[in-house]
């Protein structure tokens, strides 16, 4: 029988990815600061070498000049061979103690040595996982950018105003969508926010630029025709189509206060001249018959009821 492989492990998600590299960089900046800190005892171990080597000649100098001097003061005499002098506590000579020094020192540079490659290795680390953070940074920023620009069109699309690019309503959305876009780096840049990652804010762009938009012209009417179908009574002549809730509400309110607005209106079932205008936002539809001479005759409409559609043009400033 064959065996079905298991399937592949599940990938964390980007932002424990993320956090994953974050505490990895602030491991190797801890060590690299305890290297920091061994290197810089390591340096100050030298230094005291050094001293003491300098210190360790200048009694080297001292004693052969003492013996020099010596030797000038005994010239002539023959001295009897004395045995190396043996000092107290089984000190070393000082030629050994002078070896033993460098030793000690070539060590302690080895060891400096080995300490500057772990921590140019240990930078290297940390570059390289900041390019890496960096890049999914980026990528999170451009996916952001989309689905602002899909909003930004499709805000565009509801409440721009055609025929100029400085229409009212054309400029308030450039507004809007350049401070969304523009308000994540200002903090950055002003220290608000961290730019390890895509902020709160970068991520809640496309939200605020469709609240704001909504906020701003929402409310405005954006559609320039407005039209319905009315039927008429068998008794009726005139018949009153309200507008209200077919147009926006500051629309209505300028209707009320008496703007202007032409309406033609249609027979769908029969035929007939039909009149249309508008009073106070109210649509009235009238039926006429033109008689001889051309003057209107109103007349009882007949069965069956006919079916009316009328149209309201709200001005060329509208949409």
């Amino acid at each position: 029988m064959s065996t079905v492989p298991p399937p592949p492990p599940a990938l964390p998600p980007l932002q424990e990815r993320v956090d994953r590299q974050q505490r990895q960089i602030a491991a190797l900046r801890r060590r690299q600061e305890e290297l920091a800190g061994e290197l810089a005892k390591l340096q100050r171990s030298e230094q005291r070498l050094a001293r003491l080597l300098e210190g360790l000649g200048s009694l080297r100098d001292a004693t052969a000049a003492v013996a020099a001097r010596d030797a000038r003061a005994a010239a002539g005499r023959p001295a009897p061979a004395l045995p190396p002098p043996v000092r107290p506590g089984g000190v070393r000579p000082l030629p050994g103690r002078v070896l033993m020094v460098k030793k000690r020192q070539a060590v302690v540079q080895k060891r400096q040595a080995a300490l500057r490659q772990q921590q140019a290795a240990l930078r290297q680390r940390q570059l390289v996982l900041a390019q890496r953070q960096q890049l999914r940074t980026m990528a999170l920023h451009a996916q952001i950018d989309k689905v602002t620009a899909v909003v930004n069109s499709a805000q565009s699309t509801a409440f721009g105003q055609k025929g100029s690019i400085t229409a009212p309503n054309n400029l308030m959305l450039t507004a809007n969508q350049l401070f969304w876009s523009f308000l994540d780096p200002v903090l950055q840049k002003f220290n608000i926010t961290s730019g390890a990652s895509p902020s709160l804010v970068a991520w809640l762009a496309p939200l605020g630029v469709l609240a704001t938009g909504q906020l701003a012209l929402g409310g405005q009417q954006h559609e320039r025709f407005v039209s319905g179908v009315v039927t008429f009574p068998s008794a009726s002549l005139t018949v009153r189509a309200s507008l209200r809730g077919l147009v926006a509400d500051s629309m209505w309110q300028e209707l009320q206060r008496g703007r202007v607005a032409s309406a033609t209106a249609t027979a769908l079932d029969q035929a007939g001249v039909f009149t249309a205008r508008v009073r106070r936002g109210v649509v009235e539809i009238t039926r006429v018959n033109l008689g001889g001479g051309g003057i209107p005759i109103i007349v009882v409409p007949l069965p069956p009821p006919p079916r009316v559609a009328w149209m309201v043009d709200l001005g060329a400033d509208i949409g």
